[in-house]
């Protein structure tokens, strides 16, 4: 993933790390001084660790750094000293930018000269109490969150934001407060920083549901991590001497967004997903060899080539065992069939792989428990589900031993078959393990608590990514509400969307969630276009009201069935061809946009060249109806059509009728030379 190789420069004191798109900087500092991402610097004052000694609160901040040059990464080592304690920091930067953070304290104990009687002794007090890390970021950049899903926050939302819809959004006015998650992102529009964590182990904190504060100051806005708020056990013992205590160490992963530059529009892949949500009868030879309607000679295949599809993502169902990297022979056969046929097409071939292991399958016979992923009581769900052929599938820990398995597997399966790419089905969304047969979960007052095996999962992708992307393949991930900083690198896109679909389709949401889109759906924060997953359930929810959501965010539904929503799907993927849309600026109705509109209920975002616009207009209230009236004067339109029809609808302004959650999509010629009377 060579996104930005580690370049160092250094000045003076100053050791500046380099990489595509971010710029981390040292200065005899424990910690960045700066962290500079999409053009702009993100903190208001440098990282710290805020301590208090007995009584005294003291901040480490300054320090002696050290580098430490290797050919994929560089590390930091610096050093700190204040009072009796000292503070050792180990920061790892690989070459996509994200960055292995190791903090050990402790006691400064005798000198060797003391030893000897050379020099006065220290006295033997080392009353650590408190240890935070803070990281104070300017106003601006810090506008979203996004924290790992099914964990409550608390605080200024007017009321607990819960569950996986609450995961992300943006951050209320005040800030707040959380338990332990796996991980936090604090981002605005085109930049952002978050980290993430293994376990909380060795952590000792008097208000275990504030482990985590999102605090709003009046310059800036703070990240602060309580790793201890009294004194651990180990160092609660007054008459051992400092020397012969062991040191508190702390590890934490930290990666800067945007970790690639966002591509100039992320709009042009043409991929029909067939079969999540929506189940095809038969197998998808079949499906895809037979007509689409009966009565009809016109094959899947044909409609496909038809309509425009130029990726095929295949679900589940090409593989007899679920997730199995060994192929029954009917599943080689299906597989191998579907890739030479679209191949023929010119359409390339993405199969499902996802973050299971079945009961069928020979590893299950082989490693059985000790690939499980196994939650805390009461904590995740633990997923298992029946499929056929008949078999139960269990969601694997990638901190097992799978992890390896897995991406060796698909390398291998990809070379002898030649799809073009994998998508990946929540194999990054982490959920905490207290798996003992594979080493995770740790004990704690009596009981197992969890880990999260980030860094094996990690370098499981990484392994994964290179093997695909070196073949001219694509990594495709569903983050399943979750974008994994620890592998966000190692994507060329992510899927999202079950999150406010579940909750729009269970009642629970009857508006566009806006902050929760804005965090997650665009991509530019982070570097990784978003595509939208779309399940139809109408009649109260349908694939044209996914598009809607979709659309405005500057992501863009998968249709997942080859009748009507790849139909609709298709006529906009015509408008944006004629549009050429890739050499456009993107301007969302969240930012600052040149259109009027009269209820601001219907939102407007659009892609802009100097001579002519595309337009996506959208109404996000499933309770109105009214015309609308939509003024693109400002925006320079002189000519305004309907983009699928060419219908004329106005010089500079349309008014349209919205019913419920719906959209248009309209073409804006800039200069009555440049339409079409």
């Amino acid at each position: 993933m060579k996104n930005g190789f580690p370049y160092v420069k250094t000045r003076g004191s100053a050791r500046q790390v380099f990489l595509e798109e971010r710029s981390y900087c040292w200065s005899d500092s424990l910690l960045p001084i700066s962290i500079r991402a999409g053009g702009k610097e993100l903190l208001e004052e440098p990282m710290r660790f805020v301590v208090w000694e007995g009584e005294d609160r003291l901040t480490f901040e300054r320090g002696q750094t050290f580098l430490i040059q290797g050919e994929e990464s560089c590390t930091m080592v610096c050093a700190s000293e204040q009072e009796r304690l000292i503070l050792n920091v180990s920061s790892r930067i690989e070459d996509d930018g994200c960055t292995d953070i190791g903090v050990s304290v402790v006691p400064a104990g005798r000198s060797v000269a003391a030893c000897f009687g050379q020099e006065e002794s220290r006295e033997k007090v080392h009353h650590l109490k408190k240890l935070w890390l803070e990281i104070p970021l300017k106003k601006e950049a810090a506008v979203y969150y996004h924290a790992h899903p099914g964990q409550d926050l608390h605080g200024g939302f007017g009321g607990d934001a819960q569950g996986a819809f609450g995961c992300a959004g943006r951050i209320p006015e005040g800030g707040f407060y959380c338990g332990f998650q796996e991980q936090i992102y604090l981002g605005c529009k085109d930049a952002g920083l978050g980290l993430f964590f293994e376990s909380w182990k060795g952590w000792k904190t008097d208000a275990p549901e504030k482990r985590i504060q999102v605090v709003e100051k009046e310059n800036c806005t703070v990240l602060r991590i309580r790793f201890l708020d009294g004194e651990r056990d180990a160092w609660e013992e007054p008459e051992r001497m400092p020397a012969d205590l062991y040191p508190l160490s702390f590890r934490f992963g930290m990666q800067v967004t945007p970790v690639r530059a966002f591509p100039a529009n992320p709009l042009t892949e043409k991929a029909l997903h067939i079969d999540c949500y929506k189940k095809t009868p038969g197998d998808y030879e079949t499906y895809l060899s037979s007509p689409v309607c009966q009565g009809e000679e016109e094959t899947g295949f044909q409609r496909m080539k038809r309509l425009g599809v130029e990726v095929l993502y295949l679900h589940e169902k090409w593989n007899d065992i679920q997730n199995s990297m060994e192929l029954t022979q009917e599943s080689a056969r299906r597989l191998r069939y579907i890739v030479e046929e679209c191949h023929k097409l010119g359409i390339r071939v993405i199969p499902y792989f996802g973050y299971e292991i079945s009961t069928l399958s020979p590893l299950w016979q082989r490693y059985g428990k000790r690939f499980m992923h196994m939650p805390a009581e009461g904590r995740e769900r633990k997923w298992s589900w029946y499929r056929q052929p008949p078999q139960r599938d269990f969601g694997v820990c990638f901190g097992s031993g799978f992890a390896d398995i897995f991406a060796e597997g698909v390398e291998r399966l990809m070379e002898e078959y030649g799809f073009d790419g994998i998508y990946v089905d929540s194999a990054a969304a982490l959920n905490g393990c207290v798996n003992q047969d594979h080493g995770c979960g740790f004990a704690e007052n009596g009981q197992i608590a969890p880990t999260w095996p980030v860094w094996e999962l990690r370098k499981a992708f990484r392994k994964l990514y290179r093997a695909v992307d070196g073949r001219g393949g694509t990594v495709q991930l569903h983050g399943c509400g979750s974008f994994n900083l620890a592998v966000m690198s190692c994507c060329h896109s992510l899927w999202e969307g079950e999150t406010f679909q579940s909750a729009l389709m269970s009642g629970r949401l009857k508006e566009m969630p806006e902050g929760h889109l804005q965090a997650v759906f665009t991509g530019r924060n982070t570097g990784i276009p978003v595509y939208s997953l779309c399940y139809s359930n109408p009649p109260d929810w349908t694939y044209s009201n996914a598009l809607v959501f979709a659309l405005l965010h500057g992501s863009f539904p998968k249709p997942n069935d080859i009748g009507e929503p790849l139909e609709e799907t298709a006529r906009i993927w015509k408008a944006m061809d004629r549009f050429l849309a890739e050499q456009a600026n993107w301007k969302p109705y969240f930012g600052e946009t040149d259109v009027e509109v009269s209820d601001g209920r219907v939102k407007v975002s659009y892609f802009e060249t100097e001579t002519e616009i595309l337009a996506f207009c959208g109404s996000t209230s499933a309770d109105f109806r009214q015309r609308v009236v939509l003024d693109f004067a400002p925006a320079g339109v002189d000519i305004l059509r309907n983009a699928f029809t060419d219908e004329k609808l106005g010089d500079s302004s349309a008014e349209l009728f919205f019913e419920g959650i719906g959209y248009y999509v309209l073409h804006g010629r800039k200069g009555k030379d440049g339409g079409r009377e």
